[in-house]
Parts: C-alpha cells; structure tokens; sequence
C-alpha cells in the first residue's frame, strides 16, 4: 500500500549535520526534549528494563541512563551508530548497550518500557504497516509493560503552500532551510507530509537537497490499532516545542 513507501529514510536527512538536535535547538532557541517527558522518565527506577528505539547519537540516552535502569539502545544508521560510541556523555555509563539493528530485531528479550519518538516511529509504520507495528511493540514488552510516545496531529493542515520551519545561517557551515508541506490523502486517516531540507555550503559553491514523503495517521488511529490489540492508551497534551505545529500528545500503551 502506499502508505507504507517512503522516498527518503528520516535519519539519513538528520544525520546531514552532526548532533541535528542540538542544531536545532540553537536555530530556534527552544529545547527538544518535552518536561513531560521527563517527568515519565523519572518514573523508570533501578532494575528497570529499557528499550530506546532509534537512540541516533544518544540525545536522549544521556538522560535514560541517569534513571540507573538497563537500558538497550538500538540504532541501525551506520552514522548514528557510530556517533553513539563516541558520545563522551555515554562513553564510561556501565548501564547502557547499543544494537545496530533495525526493529524489530531478532531477540526473546523484553521490556518494562519502550521508548520512540514521532520520527522514529513514522519510520516504522511507513516501513510496515500501523497494526504490525503495534504487535511488534507489544512482543517486547514484559506483562504490564509501558510504551512511551511522543507525538503530534496537526489541527488543520494547509496544502495550499510550502511552509519553512526554519532558515538558519550556520558558522563556517552555509544556510540551512528546513520546510514541509501537507497534503491530502486519498487513503483514509491518513495526511502525507512532504518535507525539503536543503543546505547551502559557505560561499554558495554547493546545495544539497533532500526530500522526504512520508504518512501520518491520526492519533485516534493509533489509539484505535492499539485497544484493538488488547491494550491500553492514555494521553497528555503538551505545550513543549514541536517542528509541526498542531497537538503534541505524550501517548501511553500498556498490554
């Protein structure tokens, strides 16, 4: 189906800038990472055991290991996973092992938690489809077990134009834009966003340009795929950063 095709992988667009996250941060001035967010992971205590889907180079992981559970962090980009192994932040932390794998991976282990984020988890269902990847989540996670998501559902998106996120002048580096477009579907439930991330080194002696199309379902959807899977779902609304705007919803399932 069509909504399971992609024209470009997410983290081959981040992986573009080395640390994306912090880059942005600085572009925009706002902090990524969500206070409710951090709030669940307070929650996870010592003996825990943690999944981190998609760990890229351990933004985040920086602050799962703090929690002193197990944490196992996998990330198949030959980038990211190669900028994980040299965090400094992530180097002596005894309580942390990265996978390069993609998930789901081959392994009868499972978890109290698993952890995602919006783009790690739209890879995942524009790779297989919504209700696969919800029974993937459910088969790592121990009885009781929790998923953790972060993600957002625009209000009412406008297709009429490109709209640019940010434009920002880099230091020795050039101009970079970041831009996307909504568009609507033919495929019920489900929006296709088209995101343009162009670079422009120092001097305008080169431009890189990629483009990327993915599928977002609505968060009723998801909730919906899910209960039908035997689960349960509660959600918070945020008012942290997002790059679209529309609803940033923490989401919660247990099996």
């Amino acid at each position: 189906m069509e909504h399971n095709l992609r024209t470009y992988k997410l983290s081959n667009l981040y992986s573009a800038i080395p640390r994306f996250s912090e880059f942005v941060e600085k572009a925009f001035g706002k902090k990524l990472i969500s206070k409710d967010w951090l709030a669940e992971v307070k929650k996870i205590r010592p003996g825990n055991s943690v999944l981190e889907i998609g760990a890229g180079h351990g933004r985040f992981t920086e602050i799962l290991i703090k929690t002193k559970a197990s944490i196992t962090a996998i990330e198949p980009d030959p980038y990211f996973n190669f900028a994980f192994r040299r965090n400094p932040r992530l180097k002596k932390a005894s309580n942390v092992r990265l996978l390069k794998a993609f998930f789901p991976f081959p392994s009868k282990e499972k978890y109290d938690y698993i952890l995602l984020h919006q783009n790690v988890f739209l890879e995942l269902i524009n790779e297989m489809p919504l209700h696969r990847t919800i029974q993937s989540l459910k088969k790592f996670l121990k009885p009781k077990g929790m998923v953790i998501l972060d993600y957002v559902w625009p209000f009412t998106p406008d297709t009429k134009r490109e709209k640019v996120i940010y434009r920002h002048n880099a230091k020795n580096f050039g101009q970079v834009k970041y831009s996307y477009r909504y568009i609507l579907p033919k495929l019920q439930f489900y929006h296709r966003v088209e995101l343009y991330f162009s670079i422009s080194k120092k001097g305008g002696a080169k431009t890189s340009k990629f483009q990327l199309r993915f599928w977002l379902p609505p968060w009723s959807r998801i909730a919906s795929e899910v209960v039908q899977s035997g689960g349960k779902v509660s959600k918070k609304t945020m008012k942290d950063y997002s790059f679209f705007p529309g609803t940033l919803i923490l989401g919660k399932f247990r099996f």
